[in-house]
């Protein structure tokens, strides 16, 4: 049996994935160090808690049904609680989970997420930010229940009270500024109005106005027709456009976009209706009350109105197919595909997204790419991606991606692209062992970047593996050609085939099944059971790091899982971390476990300690890598960790480390020199690297 969550996703799932992605900022977020980036991790902890141990599901909640909670939660808040979803959603919800997972939560066989209490109850007996969440919540789960079962008994009450009644009753009130669901029960009269006029119209011949360039709403009312015929005249154009669909493909859109103008002008005049009336009487007040709180999200004529966009724009689509390739007009199918993509967006600003509009733009992005023009190519498909939803959206899109980042010499991005997309057809429709069906794939690849040693043949070496091609000790010989701390993929197959645990990368979890695959034909076990999380050195660098902040900053609320609101950012950082320093270096160290460490080629860097550079802490990382050595400062004033190296002499024999910490001074020196800082005290961890 569906929980209720899952039933109001299942329902409303345009209208909560369309909430989330305008909510969140961007689809791939670092922790910047702003109140909301910071709080996601801790706050979404505690929703899965609490609907854990308060709201029926003991056995985990599952991705669906916390967007779905978290939907009920916006439509619950009142101004005081705005910024409370907006902070949780700051990232991707999957993103974040998957930051969690491991370390707070833990995720079911099931795809089910639950809450480790021990892990997340602090000294006082709650979870962290349980004083701000737990009303939200609350009121989050009664609206659930009201969608799903609508309270007609309150709307009954509603309509029958003086408007006065919301001043003297907070419960009504409420219930009124909170719930914002479906509002039918004065529709119903207005839908069975338009049946008995359907029922007793006399249908005029529309078919003489049938014509290429088409008509508009306006023109088919001043030929004397009325509104109860334009369902005919929609389809005497759709008959048309069917036996001849180039001849009158034009007139067919403008049609179904005046028809949709048509009802975005009803839905304007609809409110200023509601505005006037609510002038006359106090009745009236409450009616627009009513409408203005609750969401109509069936029926509205902004709907109607996106729902001849989206019609519109399949319409362009499919003729933009018919110029190119088969007639060969690229130019005519490039105006259709835009304008296809246009018509989409309208619908998508009346907040309808349409189903297959990650296709609408993959189409376009294609069309560019084939008619040799990468750079807009390129704009356009990534937008297509972040409106992906199937995997098989997603891997054709990647596809396109990888095409269009090879043609611009990108070639880390265009080989991870084309690993992904291969990585997520093999494991929803390939058929074990046969290796040559990618080798098209591959090999265009190889050809287009010019490198042969990358992720792209590492993954043509797993496939030849699973399909027996090859042996363990062929494959690792291969693998030895490409640089496994540059490439992921490379890395992760020589762990599994040499035998050793394997830690999931952030870069390559779309291979997880051809990963448990070449695991099961070299007998490690320890490969199938993969895992997103940190390499052994890596988690015991950032224990230390932690133990070092610990002692620094001692119990500030932040560490605790406390929250303290002041009224400007010193202040708030004052009374939450202690010190700017501690704020600085906090947030530095978050940033690094949740962001920089989740990506393989990271790996090898060792953090190192503390350098104190114009009074401000930074993070020293460190690297020895072929005959190089390298450094890395950060703090989250950066965007990304400033790296820089040094070589070493072809002869050096001796310790590399050793070197690294005596040539620390010198490298310093010439930073502070480049970007005019003071370099003022250097603090090594214990026991690191």
């Amino acid at each position: 049996m569906k929980s209720p969550l899952l039933r109001l996703y299942e329902e409303r799932k345009d209208i909560i994935e369309d909430l989330l992605r305008k909510l969140r900022i961007s689809e791939e977020c670092e922790d910047g160090g702003s109140f909301a980036s910071v709080r996601r991790l801790p706050m979404l902890t505690t929703v899965i808690y609490y609907l854990q141990n308060c709201a029926g599901y003991e056995e985990g909640v599952s991705l669906e049904e916390i967007k779905a909670f978290l939907y009920c939660m916006f439509l619950a808040e009142s101004d005081e609680y705005e910024k409370v979803v907006k902070a949780i959603t700051w990232c991707p919800i999957e993103q974040t989970l998957n930051e969690l997972t491991g370390w707070k939560i833990e995720k079911t066989g099931e795809g089910k997420y639950i809450a480790k209490s021990e892990q997340i109850i602090g000294k006082d007996g709650k979870p962290p930010y349980w004083d701000v969440l737990e009303l939200p919540c609350k009121l989050a789960e009664k609206i659930c229940n009201d969608i799903l079962n609508p309270p007609d008994e309150w709307v009954r009450e509603l309509l029958s009270l003086s408007s006065d009644f919301l001043s003297k009753s907070l419960d009504m009130d409420a219930y009124l500024r909170r719930l914002k669901f479906d509002l039918l029960s004065q529709r119903e009269t207005d839908k069975q109005k338009e049946l008995n006029c359907k029922k007793n119209r006399h249908p005029k011949d529309v078919r003489k106005l049938v014509r290429p360039e088409g008509i508009t709403v306006q023109e088919f009312f001043g030929d004397g027709f009325s509104e109860e015929s334009l369902e005919d005249l929609e389809k005497a154009y759709e008959e048309a456009w069917e036996r001849e669909k180039l001849l009158y493909v034009d007139g067919y859109i403008k049609l179904l976009v005046s028809i949709a103008e048509y009802y975005l002008e009803k839905s304007k005049k609809k409110d200023k209706k509601t505005k006037r009336k609510s002038k006359e009487n106090k009745r009236d007040e409450l009616v627009r009350l009513l409408e203005e709180i609750f969401i109509i999200a069936e029926g509205g004529y902004e709907k109607i109105a996106a729902e001849y966009y989206i019609k519109a724009a399949s319409i362009a689509t499919g003729v933009s197919l018919i110029y190119h390739p088969q007639q060969d007009c690229p130019e005519e199918a490039e105006r259709y595909l835009r304008l296809a993509v246009e018509l989409e967006e309208k619908a998508i600003g009346l907040g309808v997204v349409p189903e297959y509009h990650a296709i609408t733009l993959n189409n376009l992005g294609t069309h560019y790419y084939e008619t040799h023009r990468p750079e807009k190519a390129l704009m356009v498909l990534k937008r297509a991606l972040e409106y992906a939803k199937t995997p098989d959206e997603k891997g054709l899109v990647l596809h396109n991606l990888a095409l269009t980042y090879a043609e611009l010499g990108m070639k880390k991005e265009a080989v991870d692209c084309m690993v992904k997309s291969i990585c997520i057809h093999y494991s929803t429709q390939h058929d074990f062992g046969d290796a040559s069906f990618y080798d098209d794939d591959i090999n265009r690849i190889i050809e287009m970047t010019g490198d042969p040693n990358t992720d792209i043949y590492a993954l043509k070496i797993a496939l030849d593996v699973v399909s027996g091609n090859l042996t363990t000790e062929e494959a690792k010989k291969l693998l030895g050609q490409i640089d496994r701390d540059e490439w992921p993929l490379t890395d992760t197959l020589l762990s599994i085939l040499n035998g050793e645990e394997c830690i999931l990368s952030s870069e390559i979890v779309e291979c997880v099944k051809l990963l448990q695959d070449v695991a099961k034909i070299v007998g490690n076990e320890n490969a199938l059971k993969l895992r997103k999380s940190y390499p052994k050195e890596a988690k015991e660098d950032l224990r230390k790091l932690k133990e070092y902040v610990k002692i620094k900053c001692g119990d500030v609320p932040h560490l605790t899982g406390k929250r303290i609101e002041t009224c400007d950012f010193e202040s708030y950082i004052k009374a939450n971390y202690g010190s700017e320093e501690c704020y600085y270096l906090i947030q530095s160290a978050k940033a690094l476990a949740f962001s920089w460490f989740t990506k393989r080629r990271n790996w090898r860097w060792r953090i190192k300690g503390i350098v104190w550079i114009n009074e401000k802490p930074h993070i020293l990382l460190g690297k020895v890598k072929k005959q190089k050595l390298w450094y890395a400062l950060y703090n989250i004033d950066m965007p990304e960790p400033k790296i820089f190296n040094l070589p070493v002499s072809a002869d050096f024999t001796g310790d590399l480390w050793g070197l690294w910490a005596e040539r620390l001074n010198e490298v310093l020196a010439e930073y502070g020199r480049e970007h005019d800082a003071k370099i003022e005290e250097i603090e090594i961890l214990e026991g690191v690297g």
